[in-house]
């Protein structure tokens, strides 16, 4: 297990070594701005796999992704209607998740079969340029956020 402090300002170091992390396969404990969630890359189903079985999630029970801004969502999902924008334009990076129907580049163990995704922006600095760290990486690599049972 490795440990970032992130109580005080973060560097891109930090951001780098977390986006390495998450790249790798293995699970991290992130803040967002609502909880802390356990994230993994939502492109690699052995990770999502590993994440539903250490919190004992039904496979069942489809999960949303974390997304750095609205180009990203383009990626995974299919042709966005004027309203969605508008709503994601209005209510982006915040404490809401969007369900929009999902592309191919999204493993179906994300949504439990369904042809939908929960896509959300973070109101969470952090989060967001780990996103985007990513995504230079990758030319498309979502994070696979799972919400802390209460």
């Amino acid at each position: 297990m490795e440990y970032i402090n992130l109580k005080n300002n973060y560097t891109k170091d930090d951001i780098i070594k977390t986006s390495e992390i998450i790249k790798s396969g293995k699970i991290a404990i992130l803040p967002t701005d609502t909880v802390y969630g356990l994230v993994v890359d939502a492109l690699n189903e052995d990770a999502v796999r590993r994440l539903y079985n250490l919190k004992h999630r039904d496979f069942c029970k489809p999960c949303s992704v974390i997304v750095s801004d609205i180009e990203m969502i383009k990626k995974i999902t299919k042709k966005l209607e004027p309203l969605e924008e508008e709503i994601i334009e209005n209510f982006l990076p915040g404490a809401l998740t969007i369900v929009l129907k999902k592309n191919k580049k999204i493993p179906s163990i994300v949504t439990a079969n369904l042809d939908t995704i929960g896509v959300r922006i973070p109101d969470n600095k952090f989060l967001i340029d780990v996103v985007k760290n990513l995504r230079k990486t990758d030319s498309c690599n979502e994070l696979k956020f799972v919400r802390r049972r209460k």
